[in-house]
Protein backbone atom coordinates (compact mmCIF):
# COMPACT_ATOMS: atom_id res chain seq x y z
CA UNK A 1 0.00 0.00 0.00
CA UNK A 2 2.84 2.62 0.87
CA UNK A 3 4.20 1.85 -2.39
CA UNK A 4 1.12 2.48 -4.06
CA UNK A 5 0.53 5.71 -2.56
CA UNK A 6 4.26 6.62 -3.93
CA UNK A 7 3.62 5.89 -7.24
CA UNK A 8 0.32 7.71 -7.42
CA UNK A 9 1.73 10.91 -6.52
CA UNK A 10 4.58 9.92 -9.22
CA UNK A 11 1.70 9.72 -11.26
CA UNK A 12 0.56 13.39 -10.53
CA UNK A 13 3.79 14.80 -10.76
CA UNK A 14 4.51 13.15 -14.19
CA UNK A 15 1.17 12.24 -15.58
CA UNK A 16 -0.75 14.41 -16.11
CA UNK A 17 1.12 17.49 -18.28
CA UNK A 18 0.75 21.18 -16.44
CA UNK A 19 -1.54 19.71 -13.84
CA UNK A 20 1.09 18.91 -11.49
CA UNK A 21 1.52 17.97 -7.74
CA UNK A 22 4.12 18.00 -5.12
CA UNK A 23 3.80 15.03 -2.90
CA UNK A 24 6.05 15.31 -0.14
CA UNK A 25 6.56 12.15 1.49
CA UNK A 26 6.40 10.66 4.99
CA UNK A 27 9.36 9.60 7.15
CA UNK A 28 10.92 6.88 9.04
CA UNK A 29 13.52 3.95 8.02
CA UNK A 30 13.34 2.13 4.72
CA UNK A 31 10.52 -0.45 5.44
CA UNK A 32 10.08 0.08 8.96
CA UNK A 33 6.91 1.12 9.62
CA UNK A 34 4.94 0.78 6.33
CA UNK A 35 3.05 4.13 6.67
CA UNK A 36 3.27 7.13 4.75
CA UNK A 37 2.61 10.79 5.26
CA UNK A 38 2.43 12.69 2.28
CA UNK A 39 1.04 16.39 1.55
CA UNK A 40 -2.63 15.71 0.71
CA UNK A 41 -2.92 19.16 0.09
CA UNK A 42 -0.72 18.98 -2.95
CA UNK A 43 -1.92 15.75 -3.76
CA UNK A 44 -5.69 17.12 -4.07
CA UNK A 45 -4.29 19.69 -6.64
CA UNK A 46 -2.90 17.08 -8.71
CA UNK A 47 -6.06 15.29 -8.58
CA UNK A 48 -8.19 17.79 -9.53
CA UNK A 49 -5.57 18.50 -12.45
CA UNK A 50 -6.03 14.57 -13.48
CA UNK A 51 -10.20 15.35 -13.14
CA UNK A 52 -9.96 18.31 -15.77
CA UNK A 53 -7.59 16.76 -18.39
CA UNK A 54 -5.24 18.88 -17.35
CA UNK A 55 -4.63 22.98 -19.01
CA UNK A 56 -5.16 21.46 -22.49
CA UNK A 57 -9.34 21.60 -21.93
CA UNK A 58 -9.35 25.20 -20.55
CA UNK A 59 -12.45 27.43 -20.81
CA UNK A 60 -12.51 30.19 -22.88
CA UNK A 61 -15.26 32.65 -21.38
CA UNK A 62 -16.31 34.70 -24.28
CA UNK A 63 -18.04 37.81 -23.88
CA UNK A 64 -20.92 39.13 -26.59
CA UNK A 65 -20.57 42.96 -27.35
CA UNK A 66 -21.94 44.87 -30.36
CA UNK A 67 -19.94 44.91 -33.31
CA UNK A 68 -16.78 47.23 -33.49
CA UNK A 69 -17.58 50.63 -34.24
CA UNK A 70 -15.92 54.15 -32.95
CA UNK A 71 -19.64 55.88 -32.10
CA UNK A 72 -20.65 54.87 -28.53
CA UNK A 73 -24.44 53.45 -28.35
CA UNK A 74 -25.71 54.45 -25.02
CA UNK A 75 -23.92 58.02 -24.64
CA UNK A 76 -24.40 61.87 -24.84
CA UNK A 77 -25.25 62.48 -28.87
CA UNK A 78 -23.85 66.37 -29.67
CA UNK A 79 -23.45 67.74 -33.09
CA UNK A 80 -22.94 71.09 -34.52
CA UNK A 81 -23.71 72.26 -38.13
CA UNK A 82 -23.42 75.25 -40.33
CA UNK A 83 -24.58 76.17 -43.36
CA UNK A 84 -26.44 77.64 -46.04
CA UNK A 85 -30.54 78.52 -46.03
CA UNK A 86 -32.84 78.29 -49.30
CA UNK A 87 -36.48 80.10 -49.04
CA UNK A 88 -38.98 78.08 -50.95
CA UNK A 89 -42.45 78.45 -51.45
CA UNK A 90 -43.92 81.82 -50.13
CA UNK A 91 -40.92 82.64 -48.18
CA UNK A 92 -38.45 83.30 -51.35
CA UNK A 93 -40.66 86.35 -52.73
CA UNK A 94 -38.66 88.66 -50.82
CA UNK A 95 -35.97 86.62 -48.59
CA UNK A 96 -32.87 85.50 -50.31
CA UNK A 97 -30.50 82.81 -49.81
CA UNK A 98 -28.80 83.05 -46.55
CA UNK A 99 -27.18 81.10 -43.74
CA UNK A 100 -27.93 78.55 -40.80
CA UNK A 101 -25.99 77.53 -37.67
CA UNK A 102 -27.52 75.14 -35.20
CA UNK A 103 -26.76 72.68 -32.49
CA UNK A 104 -28.31 68.82 -31.62
CA UNK A 105 -27.88 67.53 -27.80
CA UNK A 106 -29.06 64.75 -25.83
CA UNK A 107 -28.35 61.33 -25.34
CA UNK A 108 -29.27 58.36 -26.65
CA UNK A 109 -29.28 54.06 -26.14
CA UNK A 110 -28.26 51.24 -28.32
CA UNK A 111 -31.63 49.40 -29.79
CA UNK A 112 -29.29 46.82 -31.15
CA UNK A 113 -25.76 46.01 -32.99
CA UNK A 114 -26.30 48.51 -35.31
CA UNK A 115 -29.08 51.11 -34.52
CA UNK A 116 -29.72 53.66 -31.59
CA UNK A 117 -32.44 56.10 -30.69
CA UNK A 118 -32.23 59.25 -28.44
CA UNK A 119 -33.74 62.57 -27.75
CA UNK A 120 -32.37 65.56 -28.21
CA UNK A 121 -33.01 69.45 -28.47
CA UNK A 122 -32.32 71.22 -31.29
CA UNK A 123 -31.85 75.14 -31.11
CA UNK A 124 -31.15 76.90 -34.29
CA UNK A 125 -30.41 80.20 -35.98
CA UNK A 126 -31.18 81.36 -39.47
CA UNK A 127 -30.32 84.64 -41.15
CA UNK A 128 -31.52 85.70 -44.87
CA UNK A 129 -31.31 88.93 -47.08
CA UNK A 130 -34.55 90.78 -48.23
CA UNK A 131 -35.49 92.01 -51.38
CA UNK A 132 -38.59 93.88 -51.04
CA UNK A 133 -37.59 95.84 -54.11
CA UNK A 134 -38.88 98.95 -53.41
CA UNK A 135 -42.50 98.48 -52.94
CA UNK A 136 -43.16 97.93 -49.18
CA UNK A 137 -45.06 101.24 -48.43
CA UNK A 138 -45.15 100.51 -44.83
CA UNK A 139 -42.70 102.40 -42.14
CA UNK A 140 -41.77 99.01 -40.59
CA UNK A 141 -39.83 98.10 -44.02
CA UNK A 142 -37.36 101.26 -43.45
CA UNK A 143 -33.80 100.22 -42.99
CA UNK A 144 -34.57 96.37 -43.02
CA UNK A 145 -32.27 94.51 -45.07
CA UNK A 146 -32.00 91.02 -43.20
CA UNK A 147 -34.72 88.38 -41.67
CA UNK A 148 -33.37 86.56 -38.97
CA UNK A 149 -35.55 83.49 -36.62
CA UNK A 150 -34.05 81.62 -33.57
CA UNK A 151 -35.66 78.77 -33.23
CA UNK A 152 -35.40 75.97 -30.33
CA UNK A 153 -36.98 71.72 -30.99
CA UNK A 154 -37.51 68.77 -29.11
CA UNK A 155 -37.39 65.80 -30.80
CA UNK A 156 -36.56 61.98 -31.42
CA UNK A 157 -33.09 61.05 -33.14
CA UNK A 158 -32.67 58.35 -35.23
CA UNK A 159 -28.74 56.55 -35.97
CA UNK A 160 -28.07 53.84 -37.87
CA UNK A 161 -24.04 52.76 -37.47
CA UNK A 162 -21.95 50.47 -39.64
CA UNK A 163 -18.07 50.62 -39.30
CA UNK A 164 -16.91 54.18 -38.77
CA UNK A 165 -20.10 55.54 -40.95
CA UNK A 166 -23.25 56.74 -39.10
CA UNK A 167 -26.79 58.02 -40.70
CA UNK A 168 -29.01 60.18 -38.68
CA UNK A 169 -32.46 61.25 -38.65
CA UNK A 170 -34.29 63.44 -36.33
CA UNK A 171 -37.48 65.10 -36.11
CA UNK A 172 -38.27 67.54 -34.19
CA UNK A 173 -41.20 69.94 -32.98
CA UNK A 174 -40.05 73.50 -32.54
CA UNK A 175 -40.88 77.04 -31.38
CA UNK A 176 -39.87 79.68 -33.96
CA UNK A 177 -39.31 83.82 -32.78
CA UNK A 178 -38.26 86.37 -35.52
CA UNK A 179 -35.51 88.20 -34.10
CA UNK A 180 -34.78 90.77 -36.85
CA UNK A 181 -36.06 92.33 -39.92
CA UNK A 182 -39.65 93.28 -41.10
CA UNK A 183 -40.92 90.57 -39.67
CA UNK A 184 -42.49 90.04 -36.43
CA UNK A 185 -43.62 86.68 -35.60
CA UNK A 186 -43.82 83.52 -33.54
CA UNK A 187 -45.52 79.91 -32.97
CA UNK A 188 -44.76 76.37 -34.19
CA UNK A 189 -43.16 74.84 -37.02
CA UNK A 190 -41.21 71.40 -37.28
CA UNK A 191 -38.04 70.56 -38.73
CA UNK A 192 -36.33 67.58 -40.48
CA UNK A 193 -33.02 67.03 -40.19
CA UNK A 194 -30.62 63.87 -41.78
CA UNK A 195 -27.15 63.62 -41.82
CA UNK A 196 -24.11 61.50 -42.55
CA UNK A 197 -20.74 61.44 -41.03
CA UNK A 198 -18.03 59.08 -40.28
CA UNK A 199 -15.80 58.57 -37.35
CA UNK A 200 -12.63 60.89 -37.27
CA UNK A 201 -10.33 58.40 -35.16
CA UNK A 202 -9.98 60.93 -32.01
CA UNK A 203 -11.52 61.20 -29.04
CA UNK A 204 -14.98 59.97 -30.37
CA UNK A 205 -15.80 63.06 -33.11
CA UNK A 206 -17.32 62.83 -36.20
CA UNK A 207 -17.83 64.82 -39.25
CA UNK A 208 -20.15 64.96 -42.46
CA UNK A 209 -22.69 66.90 -44.17
CA UNK A 210 -26.21 67.29 -43.26
CA UNK A 211 -30.11 68.65 -45.22
CA UNK A 212 -32.61 70.23 -43.06
CA UNK A 213 -35.91 70.93 -44.28
CA UNK A 214 -38.13 73.43 -41.95
CA UNK A 215 -41.48 74.00 -42.18
CA UNK A 216 -42.89 77.28 -39.59
CA UNK A 217 -45.96 77.79 -39.81
CA UNK A 218 -45.76 81.45 -39.71
CA UNK A 219 -46.60 84.40 -42.40
CA UNK A 220 -44.09 84.54 -44.98
CA UNK A 221 -45.01 87.85 -45.71
CA UNK A 222 -44.78 91.37 -43.45
CA UNK A 223 -47.57 93.22 -43.18
CA UNK A 224 -49.56 95.32 -40.49
CA UNK A 225 -52.07 92.97 -40.19
CA UNK A 226 -54.79 94.12 -42.73
CA UNK A 227 -54.26 91.02 -44.85
CA UNK A 228 -52.28 92.17 -47.62
CA UNK A 229 -48.72 92.65 -49.01
CA UNK A 230 -47.97 93.76 -52.65
CA UNK A 231 -50.68 92.18 -53.33
CA UNK A 232 -50.28 89.19 -52.22
CA UNK A 233 -52.25 87.33 -48.88
CA UNK A 234 -49.74 88.13 -45.43
CA UNK A 235 -52.21 85.62 -43.85
CA UNK A 236 -50.85 82.09 -45.30
CA UNK A 237 -48.73 80.77 -42.60
CA UNK A 238 -46.52 78.79 -44.64
CA UNK A 239 -42.73 79.31 -44.44
CA UNK A 240 -40.43 76.75 -45.89
CA UNK A 241 -36.75 76.28 -45.55
CA UNK A 242 -34.04 74.25 -47.14
CA UNK A 243 -30.92 73.69 -45.62
CA UNK A 244 -27.31 72.28 -46.75
CA UNK A 245 -24.21 72.15 -44.76
CA UNK A 246 -21.28 70.48 -42.79
CA UNK A 247 -22.15 68.80 -39.56
CA UNK A 248 -19.48 67.84 -36.64
CA UNK A 249 -20.52 65.32 -33.93
CA UNK A 250 -19.20 64.15 -30.56
CA UNK A 251 -20.97 60.93 -29.57
CA UNK A 252 -18.94 60.15 -26.20
CA UNK A 253 -16.01 58.38 -25.91
CA UNK A 254 -15.56 55.76 -27.97
CA UNK A 255 -16.77 52.42 -26.93
CA UNK A 256 -14.07 49.24 -25.78
CA UNK A 257 -15.10 46.18 -26.92
CA UNK A 258 -14.76 43.33 -24.94
CA UNK A 259 -12.05 40.77 -26.76
CA UNK A 260 -13.02 37.17 -25.62
CA UNK A 261 -10.63 35.67 -22.78
CA UNK A 262 -7.99 33.70 -23.74
CA UNK A 263 -7.95 30.79 -21.53
CA UNK A 264 -5.30 31.10 -19.07
CA UNK A 265 -1.56 29.45 -19.92
CA UNK A 266 -0.48 26.10 -18.29
CA UNK A 267 1.30 26.59 -15.17
CA UNK A 268 5.01 25.88 -15.33
CA UNK A 269 5.77 22.45 -14.50
CA UNK A 270 6.44 21.81 -10.33
CA UNK A 271 9.72 20.77 -10.23
CA UNK A 272 9.48 18.95 -6.77
CA UNK A 273 11.47 16.28 -5.53
CA UNK A 274 9.33 12.75 -5.01
CA UNK A 275 11.48 10.54 -2.29
CA UNK A 276 11.11 7.21 -3.19
CA UNK A 277 10.81 5.88 0.47
CA UNK A 278 10.75 2.28 0.29
CA UNK A 279 14.06 2.33 -1.91
CA UNK A 280 16.54 2.37 0.32
CA UNK A 281 20.47 1.43 -0.11
CA UNK A 282 22.17 -0.39 2.96
CA UNK A 283 24.87 1.08 4.44
CA UNK A 284 28.10 1.31 1.72
CA UNK A 285 26.00 -0.51 -0.85
CA UNK A 286 24.70 0.65 -4.33
CA UNK A 287 22.17 -2.48 -4.54
CA UNK A 288 18.86 -1.96 -4.69
CA UNK A 289 16.76 -3.85 -1.90
CA UNK A 290 14.17 -6.30 -2.69
CA UNK A 291 11.09 -3.97 -1.34
CA UNK A 292 12.03 -1.10 -3.18
CA UNK A 293 11.55 -3.31 -6.58
CA UNK A 294 7.93 -2.93 -6.62
CA UNK A 295 7.73 0.60 -6.08
CA UNK A 296 9.82 0.94 -9.35
CA UNK A 297 7.94 -1.29 -11.27
CA UNK A 298 4.80 0.99 -10.79
CA UNK A 299 6.95 4.36 -11.48
CA UNK A 300 7.58 2.17 -14.44
CA UNK A 301 4.80 1.97 -15.70
CA UNK A 302 3.71 5.17 -15.38
CA UNK A 303 6.29 6.77 -16.52
CA UNK A 304 5.78 4.20 -19.86
CA UNK A 305 2.09 5.54 -20.17
CA UNK A 306 3.17 9.03 -20.37
CA UNK A 307 6.62 9.40 -22.92
CA UNK A 308 6.54 13.40 -22.89
CA UNK A 309 7.91 13.48 -19.35
CA UNK A 310 11.91 12.76 -18.46
CA UNK A 311 13.06 12.24 -15.04
CA UNK A 312 16.67 13.00 -13.40
CA UNK A 313 17.84 10.63 -11.15
CA UNK A 314 19.30 11.63 -8.01
CA UNK A 315 21.48 9.89 -5.52
CA UNK A 316 21.85 11.09 -2.02
CA UNK A 317 24.24 9.15 1.09
CA UNK A 318 24.47 9.61 4.88
CA UNK A 319 27.37 11.61 6.33
CA UNK A 320 29.61 8.46 6.90
CA UNK A 321 32.51 8.33 4.77
CA UNK A 322 34.78 10.72 2.92
CA UNK A 323 32.93 13.43 0.77
CA UNK A 324 34.53 11.68 -2.91
CA UNK A 325 33.13 8.35 -1.75
CA UNK A 326 30.36 9.62 -0.68
CA UNK A 327 30.22 11.33 -4.66
CA UNK A 328 30.64 8.19 -6.17
CA UNK A 329 28.87 6.39 -4.00
CA UNK A 330 25.41 8.37 -5.09
CA UNK A 331 26.04 8.37 -8.51
CA UNK A 332 26.00 4.61 -8.37
CA UNK A 333 22.90 4.11 -6.08
CA UNK A 334 21.20 7.02 -9.50
CA UNK A 335 22.86 4.56 -11.87
CA UNK A 336 20.97 1.73 -9.99
CA UNK A 337 17.61 3.20 -10.44
CA UNK A 338 18.10 4.09 -14.15
CA UNK A 339 19.34 0.94 -14.70
CA UNK A 340 16.22 -1.10 -13.20
CA UNK A 341 14.04 1.62 -14.74
CA UNK A 342 14.96 0.76 -18.35
CA UNK A 343 14.84 -2.71 -17.66
CA UNK A 344 11.08 -2.47 -16.91
CA UNK A 345 10.84 -0.36 -20.74
CA UNK A 346 11.57 3.24 -19.86
CA UNK A 347 13.86 4.35 -22.47
CA UNK A 348 17.22 5.50 -21.37
CA UNK A 349 17.29 9.02 -22.94
CA UNK A 350 14.18 10.26 -21.13
CA UNK A 351 16.85 9.23 -17.44
CA UNK A 352 19.61 11.07 -16.49
CA UNK A 353 21.45 10.57 -13.18
CA UNK A 354 23.31 12.52 -10.99
CA UNK A 355 25.02 11.67 -7.75
CA UNK A 356 24.59 14.88 -4.54
CA UNK A 357 26.77 12.53 -2.60
CA UNK A 358 26.32 13.38 1.89
CA UNK A 359 24.21 16.75 0.44
CA UNK A 360 21.06 17.77 1.09
CA UNK A 361 19.97 15.63 3.86
CA UNK A 362 16.00 14.95 4.44
CA UNK A 363 17.23 13.73 8.52
CA UNK A 364 19.76 13.56 10.78
CA UNK A 365 22.84 11.78 10.64
CA UNK A 366 23.31 11.28 14.02
CA UNK A 367 20.85 8.22 14.37
CA UNK A 368 20.65 4.73 12.73
CA UNK A 369 16.92 5.99 11.22
CA UNK A 370 17.94 9.46 10.25
CA UNK A 371 21.01 7.69 8.27
CA UNK A 372 18.53 5.15 6.80
CA UNK A 373 16.64 8.10 5.72
CA UNK A 374 19.60 10.10 3.68
CA UNK A 375 20.55 6.71 2.16
CA UNK A 376 17.78 7.73 -0.65
CA UNK A 377 17.23 8.21 -4.30
CA UNK A 378 14.78 11.31 -5.77
CA UNK A 379 13.33 11.44 -8.87
CA UNK A 380 13.09 15.00 -10.37
CA UNK A 381 10.72 15.56 -13.07
CA UNK A 382 12.38 17.88 -16.33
Amino acid sequence: MFGRRVVIALAMVAGFGPAVAHAQYGTGAAGATGSAAYGAGSAAAGAAGAATGGWGSGVVNSIYDRPASAYAYDAPDVDLYFGASIPTSHWNDYVNTGGVVGAFAGYRWGLSDNVALGVVVNPSFSIGGTDLGGNCRYSYCSGKETSSTFSIGLGPKLSFIEGPTQISLAVTGAYFRDIAGVLDSDGAGLAIHAAVTRDLGWYGLNAGIFGRFEEQFLSPYPGNGNGRFNGRNDQVNDRQMIMAGLQLGWNGPAPVVAAPVPPPPPPAPMRKKIVLRGVNFDYDKATLQPAGRPILDEAAEILKANPDVNVEVRGFTDSRGSDAYNQRLSERRAQTVKNYLVSRGVSPSRLTTRGYGESDPVATNETEAGRAQNRRVELIPQ
